[in-house]
């Protein structure tokens, strides 16, 4: 019996412990508030009956954080950590609290045949209590027009000091095709995925897109970024053709639209691959200056900053790139630009630091290694060869024909700066990686 009611305590003790992380709140502080106003858009409910909508409802949500991030008085959470709170229930309070914002927008979205209604509510996550909510019950063809009036409402009630441009103006619809729009939503999705026949698949959807209306321009910057994708990963036959596609694809969505911070993004990634320093980051610091609260912009700035030895210039991108996105699914590769960085100014203190925080977000074997590797090469330059050879070991465990051999040849294909190819492999030589 004794037995039985210690058991039955323990039990309790540990669904008590549960319930608090899960439901009652979190033992880790929450972060803190950005200086100006701040908000989460939460992924939208899918309310029809069809499943296939819920492209059409994610397009939707993240055409809305795109609208909202373009308000430079706003702090702007991106989806990539937004979205992970889908079909969880979690209370708007503790969202709050671990994205670090004041305000949560949440929603639903119902489409039938040619109607739309979309309801939304403005929660002010400090309290839980609502500031603001709307229906809008519209023909399908005014679905921009309700997201321009969202954004404006959030914007006035979160910052009604401030006049900003958009405010008060005609909302440029993308397309006045839906059906362009629905297939970019599909193309958005599968490029989203990174294997060979997604990017593929993305590229046909982009196009199709395109037939039915020439002058769209998200789906041209869609193409140029999948076509980066299949160059660097070697997924084409004719890999300077796809870059030279990718360059042209780009310049055209910024022909059609300048102010589409995706498109310029997209041909400073691209300009990264071929080497070309002054238009790579050119580029990449016009699509910041448009959207300053994209991750991805940010992430993809930092590390192209980094590729060209702008290391002091690159830290403060990382660090705001995790701080818009701090549940992004993509943490372990943010985590490791930070270390890569850290790594090349020198602080290897602080790069492993940013190790461990990123061993906490590993999901696969490719960024496992890289763990490995950048904890080797700090361990080698700290003078600690024992710790460094047991990395190059792990990693090697991981991918057994890894050697300076093949480091050298990815390096050469990529055209980063000689220095950091230097750097790296003088690191990983005295951490005990083999030649062959």
């Amino acid at each position: 019996m004794l037995i039985a009611a210690t058991f039955v305590s323990l039990l309790a003790i540990a669904i008590g412990a549960w319930w608090w992380a899960e439901i009652g709140g979190s033992s880790k502080p929450g972060l803190p508030l950005p200086d100006k106003p701040s908000i989460a858009v939460l992924k939208f409910d899918n309310l029809s009956n069809d499943p296939d909508q819920v492209y059409f409802v994610d397009g939707l949500t993240e055409d809305l954080i795109t609208d909202l991030s373009l308000n430079r008085e706003l702090f702007v959470i991106s989806s990539s950590s937004t979205f992970v709170y889908a079909g969880r229930s979690v209370d708007t309070i503790r969202i709050g609290r671990e994205l670090g914002v004041a305000y949560i927008l949440r929603g639903s979205i119902r489409r039938a045949e040619n109607r739309v209604r979309v309801s939304v509510e403005l929660v002010d996550a400090r309290t839980g209590s609502t500031v603001w909510s709307e229906r809008f019950d519209r023909e399908l063809t005014d679905i921009f027009a309700i997201q321009d009036e969202i954004s404006r409402t959030i914007a006035g009630r979160l910052a009604p000091e401030v006049i900003k441009a958009r405010v008060g103006e005609t909302r440029d619809t993308p397309t006045k095709c839906l059906a362009a729009w629905d297939l970019y939503l599909q193309a958005k999705a599968a490029q989203a995925e990174f294997t060979s026949a997604r990017q593929a698949e993305a590229i046909h959807l982009a196009d199709l897109a395109i037939q039915r209306d020439p002058d769209f321009a998200a789906p041209y910057a869609l193409i140029a970024r999948a076509k980066g994708v299949q160059f660097f990963h070697q997924w084409t036959d004719s890999p300077e053709r796809t870059l030279t596609d990718a360059i042209e694809s780009a310049r055209t969505a910024i022909r059609l639209d300048g102010d589409d911070a995706a498109a310029y993004a997209a041909l400073g990634y691209v300009y990264r691959l071929t080497g070309d320093e002054t238009r790579a980051i050119g580029h990449l610091e016009r699509a910041s200056q448009l959207n300053p609260n994209d991750a991805n912009i940010r992430l993809e700035l930092a590390h192209t900053l980094d590729w060209f030895r702008k290391h002091d210039r690159a830290l403060p991108e990382i660090l705001e790139a995790i701080r818009l996105s701090p549940r992004d699914p993509q943490l372990e590769v943010m985590y490791f630009r930070k270390a890569h960085i850290l790594f090349h100014l020198r602080d290897f203190e602080a790069s492993l630091a940013a190790a461990r925080d990123m061993a906490g977000a590993l999901t696969n074997d490719t960024w496992r290694t890289y763990y490995h590797l950048i904890r080797a090469a700090n361990f080698a330059y700290l003078g600690r060869e024992d710790e460094a050879r047991l990395e190059v070991e792990n990693a090697r465990r991981l991918r057994p024909g890894l050697s300076l051999t093949s480091i050298r040849r990815r390096f050469e294909e990529s055209n980063n700066h000689p220095e950091n190819r230097r750097i790296w492999l003088d690191a990983l030589r005295k951490a005990g990686m083999p030649e062959e």
